[in-house]
């Protein structure tokens, strides 16, 4: 990958951050017409079509990202994330554990196997992960709101309290920190 290939994959993080979805996905077209091996293009290029609920074309692009960097945890999080919206769990589960293999600090790798654990029912082994995900991101909004789900299992809930209200001071606009208080709420009465 030369300077030039980068600068379109940077680019087009940019524009996600800004909210900025069609700049960013002309941004990752370049990215790939210059390098169509850019993994971490394909990978956001994933990200954005499951968001809008291309499912297939998410798939494509996360195999892709695998296929270009094996060794990228990002690339793995990716093929994570549409298997899991494929209702492929136990898939999910296997990308998001070589994600995890590939990167054992990756806080967004943990809180996936962690989150897909739990949803599994396997709550000691997800407990343990979001552990380790909240000591690499401790300000990590989605993962005190997982850490808040967990807490919500445990009964503990003044922490599953606390885990909700982080998250919402991390990033209000998220629905599911708000949910989950609510549902603290509900308990407590």
């Amino acid at each position: 990958m030369c300077i030039r290939d980068s600068y379109w994959t940077q680019a087009a993080q940019t524009h996600l951050v800004q909210g900025q979805v069609v700049e960013a996905r002309q941004a990752l077209d370049r990215a790939l017409a210059l390098d169509p091996n850019d993994a971490l293009a394909y990978g956001l290029r994933s990200n954005i079509e499951l968001v809008q609920n291309r499912t297939a074309q998410a798939r494509e692009d996360a195999v892709r990202a695998v296929a270009a960097n094996p060794a990228s945890p990002s690339a793995w999080l990716s093929l994570s994330l549409v298997k899991q919206a494929e209702f492929d769990l136990d898939g999910a589960l296997a990308a998001a554990r070589q994600a995890v293999k590939l990167d054992p600090k990756n806080a967004q790798a943990l809180i996936q196997e962690s989150s897909l654990l739990f949803g599994m029912g396997r709550l000691r082994e997800a407990v343990k992960l979001a552990k380790r995900a909240r000591t690499q991101a401790p300000q990590d909004a989605y993962v005190n709101t997982v850490w808040g789900f967990l807490q919500l299992a445990r009964y503990q809930v003044d922490e599953a309290r606390a885990a909700f209200e982080a998250a919402i001071q991390q990033d209000s606009t998220l629905g599911l920190p708000h949910l989950g208080l609510g549902l603290v709420l509900f308990r407590r009465n």
